[in-house]
């Protein structure tokens, strides 16, 4: 561990240099990448930031400021880059997660639906989305929606306690008892 400490404060105080002869996107992106991974967020943040000031056609760069943005709980200025880093890559499944996340943290259900639905449309195996989607289903009763959701997570982790609760709960606003004491039982 001190091994790696060691190699990125080396490495920033080379970016240091770096930017001070030529300042660079990559440099500026990379110091950002160290500062990071050196649990310095705010210094990540200015990093890519200054990054973006000379590449603003870059989603990564905006994911990697979203990213943190968030370890500062900053939720809004997080949510702004996600929108920026999907504009520029519309495939980023983690970006339209990670975003997802914080919209249905903030309360804006609509919003977290849509993108879940993305991630689901990107990549059809991620659980996480799923499991997420299913919950805001249950919440606006739909019921039926609900459940098609939790059973394509609980076929990849059959023993996920809280989608069996939920898959439980479904089915009793269904009137499906047997279901629902069968789920209950687990």
């Amino acid at each position: 561990l001190k091994d790696q400490l060691n190699y990125f404060n080396e490495a920033i105080a080379d970016y240091d240099q770096a930017i001070m002869i030529k300042p660079t996107y990559a440099a500026y992106y990379n110091r950002g990448l160290a500062n990071f991974s050196l649990n310095n967020f705010a210094a990540a943040v200015t990093d890519y930031g200054n990054a973006i000031a000379l590449n603003s056609k870059n989603g990564d760069l905006y994911y990697n400021r979203a990213l943190a943005k968030t370890a500062l709980n900053d939720k809004k200025g997080a949510l702004a880059d996600y929108n920026q880093a999907v504009v520029l890559s519309s495939n980023n499944e983690q970006a339209y997660l990670n975003k997802a996340n914080i919209e249905l943290s903030l309360s804006d259900i609509k919003a977290a639906l849509v993108d879940y639905t993305k991630v689901i449309t990107i990549n059809p195996g991620n659980i996480e989305a799923y499991a997420n989607r299913s919950v805001i289903r249950l919440n606006k009763k739909e019921f039926a929606a609900a459940i098609s959701d939790i059973n394509k997570v609980l076929a990849a982790d059959p023993k996920n306690l809280l989608s069996i609760y939920n898959r439980a709960l479904a089915y009793d606003q269904l009137g499906n008892n047997k279901e629902a004491i069968t789920d209950y039982s687990l």
